[in-house]
């Protein structure tokens, strides 16, 4: 008896001080909590009104022990200061998470959006007016007019997986006065859809962006800054893969965009609105940009034009991996054609090739962490092994390439850059070293590396993707390029525009005598080859 009085006291001091957890051993409706406490579910909500859990008041919160599912509306609804916390995954017909006015979700499985409905109402997730949602597996939207993140006005969402929109005018990350982190990829699908749109926002993605059919769009920023360590890909049919409007751009691999019957196409368009500025934007593409044959790889739009004394480099300050010359444009708001200033403002990245030995080089100059240089400039470069001096150098397809008599060599910087270093080292026969006056250099560098699978291989300009190296050091690439069916019905005509007389005499040959091992389900080509096709490559 005295400890059935015991118990009843300390259960009745508990909701007195609002710590009651409130349990179901079984799968529960709806449920609304907006009474400053918390509670707790043990097992899955499934719902049967609209949302499935609802949670408003600062002190308010849920944990929900399973996952939450819902037919008839929203998954989660957080407002005005409350706090949810799911175990498991979120799926709703509507919108799966939808928090405002500073609430906070957490979803420990993945949100999913399923539904005809449109808005607000057809997202993954929605984070509004201050609220922090994060998602530990993948954002999904399947269904027209909807998004898989959206993050507005001072909000927070981070996704540890993907955000993907399966559906016609959807946005898998829309920003907007918010920010958003993808640690995954950030993938839209359908017609006019975006990838990643940013307007006053901080977006990033640690995996790839991109976006396919008709007009699709990779990054569209406005007055944000959005990062992107993967590759971007725009639409083949009518697409653009980077449209930047006052805004900083940081791309740590490819832009690619394919689409070659479109004379407005852009790889990558930037647009500054003014003629003056107190910072200069700043647009970084590691990778190279590649686009089809219609497309401009590379577009500079200035809202004014050029005072006296200011340099478009003032405006915008634009580094790349390499980008063709010939596809360059720019232009002011008189038409003025600024082409030539632009190229002379590009700054080129300049790196050492997986399969290069040790070099050191100078003369380049530190960008964020790269080493860069301008058309024009001259780069030094010398053995990074003692005892040993360059054989024999390449430094990619735009570069002029000289041996000096005292062992070093000079790479001129040419428009286009790909500067990707590639030396073979030949003992010196008295044994000494080549050493480079670095006085008046800005930097020294010592790389080495080796290719493993997944890194990027570059012949003859173009990227090809490391997919498999067999027990005999056979490797298997996968071009980066996806071809349109039409465009291949040539298959053996198209390896050959890709690759140099000397690279395509290692790639070996099938039973049926053809160099194209296959088409994969994606459009691209897949070969099989010699480590040894790199010593012709570049």
């Amino acid at each position: 008896m005295k400890c059935r009085k015991l118990l009843a006291i300390t259960l009745a001091a508990m909701m007195a001080m609002g710590t009651m957890t409130m349990a179901f051993a079984e799968d529960s409706g709806s449920v609304s909590y907006d009474d400053y406490k918390p509670h707790e579910i043990d097992g899955n909500v499934v719902g049967t009104t609209d949302p499935a859990v609802a949670v408003s008041g600062a002190g308010t919160s849920v944990t929900v022990s399973g996952s939450v599912t819902n037919d008839n509306g929203k998954g989660v609804k957080a407002e005005s200061y409350g706090t949810a916390k799911v175990a498991e995954d979120v799926t709703a017909s509507t919108t799966a998470v939808y928090a405002t006015n500073a609430s906070n979700v957490t979803v420990g499985g993945d949100a999913t959006s399923e539904g005809s409905d449109t808005g607000s109402n057809a997202c993954a997730v929605y984070a509004y007016y201050g609220s922090t949602v994060t998602v530990e597996g993948d954002a999904t939207r399947t269904g027209d007019n909807g998004s898989a993140v959206v993050a507005g006005t001072q909000s927070t969402v981070t996704v540890q997986g993907d955000a993907t929109v399966e559906g016609k005018n959807g946005y898998a990350v829309y920003a907007d006065n918010g920010t958003a982190t993808v640690y995954g990829n950030a993938t839209a699908d359908s017609d006019y859809s975006y990838a990643v749109y940013a307007n006053n926002s901080t977006v990033t993605v640690e995996g790839d962006v991109s976006a396919s059919g008709t007009r699709g769009y990779g990054v569209v920023a406005s007055g944000s800054t959005v990062t992107v360590n993967g590759d971007v890909t725009g639409s083949n049919d009518q697409g653009q893969a980077v449209s930047a409007t006052n805004s900083n751009i940081f791309i740590g691999g490819d832009v690619i965009t394919d689409y070659t019957d479109w004379d407005d196409g852009y790889g990558v368009e930037i647009t500054v609105s003014g003629d003056s500025q107190e910072e200069p934007y700043t647009v970084i593409v590691e990778g190279d940009i590649a686009t089809g044959d219609d497309y401009s790889n590379l577009r500079v739009n200035l809202g004014g034009t050029l005072d006296e004394g200011t340099e478009l480099s003032d405006l915008v300050e634009i580094a790349v991996g390499s980008v063709n010359p010939d596809k360059v444009v720019a232009y002011d708001s008189e038409y003025n054609d600024l082409t030539e200033t632009l190229l002379a403002s590009i700054r080129y990245i300049v790196s050492v090739d997986e399969e290069s030995a040790a070099v050191n080089y100078t003369g380049t100059e530190e960008f964020y962490d790269y080493d860069t240089a301008y058309s024009g400039n001259k780069i030094i470069v010398s053995s990074g092994k003692k005892g040993y001096k360059i054989d024999d150098l390449t430094a990619g397809q735009y570069a002029t390439v000289t041996k000096n008599k005292n062992g070093t060599w000079t790479v001129l910087v040419n428009d286009g850059g790909n500067l990707v270093l590639c030396a073979t080292l030949v003992k010196n026969s008295d044994g000494t070293v080549t050493v480079v006056d670095t006085s008046a250099t800005t930097r020294t560098k010592t790389t080495t590396a080796k290719y493993t699978v997944g890194s990027k291989v570059y012949m003859n300009g173009g990227a090809w993707i490391l997919v498999g190296i067999d027990d005999e050091g056979i490797w298997t690439l996968r071009s980066l390029r996806a071809f349109k069916e039409a465009e291949l019905t040539d298959r053996e005509a198209v390896l050959e525009s890709m690759l140099t007389v000397a690279e395509l005499a290692d790639v070996l040959t099938t039973e049926a005598g053809g160099h194209v091992q296959e088409i994969d389900d994606g459009g691209h080509i897949v070969i099989r080859c010699e480590r040894g096709i790199l010593t012709a490559s570049l």
